[in-house]
């Protein structure tokens, strides 16, 4: 019973996705992405994000952040390539970031990588047309961690001598 059971279920979703991709070419046609963008430095190098917006309306819009996952050892923005296409034709600024991941940058270097991007979200808050008060954050496995602690922190960051939390401007979310 139960095998047919996880069958049925396996098939209701493949089905599922079938009937979704022609949904997610229409949210590809009603939005407009810009990849590469840099919104911060982790040492020498270089943070990226992938952003998609509406391509119509006058906005501003809200904001949406995906975060990926993969045990903060791996994974890619581009994982996430799909949710900011579908979020942007659903009139959604989204993006996908790249953070710094381990064993090269310790804990908290990855929050701090996500509050930079939100940091940057609002500084081109105009530019992107996005409501710089409405920002959310979306992540899978360490994704959601990270979402989480942004989440949990508040407008601080971490000192890295002393391990405890220093003021910072707007980093973090505020209700809404």
């Amino acid at each position: 019973m139960s095998k047919r059971i996880v069958i049925f279920g396996a098939l209701a979703l493949a089905l599922g996705g079938l009937l979704l991709l022609p949904l997610r070419s229409e949210a590809i046609q009603r939005s407009r992405s810009s990849g590469n963008l840099v919104y911060g430095k982790g040492g020498d190098t270089d943070l990226l994000l992938d952003l998609a917006m509406p391509k119509s309306g006058a906005g501003p819009f809200p904001a949406v952040m995906f975060l990926h996952g993969r045990g903060w050892r791996e994974g890619s923005r581009q994982d996430m390539s799909q949710f900011i296409e579908g979020m942007a034709g659903m009139g959604y600024v989204s993006v996908t970031i790249e953070y710094r991941l381990v064993p090269a940058a310790r804990f908290p270097a990855q929050v701090e990588d996500c509050k930079a991007a939100v940091r940057w979200l609002r500084a081109n808050a105009t530019k992107y047309r996005i409501d710089q008060d409405h920002i959310g954050v979306v992540g899978f496995s360490a994704g959601g961690h990270l979402a989480s602690m942004l989440g949990v922190t508040g407008p601080k960051r971490w000192s890295r001598r002393h391990r405890r939390a220093i003021p910072i401007s707007r980093a973090a979310f505020r209700p809404w």
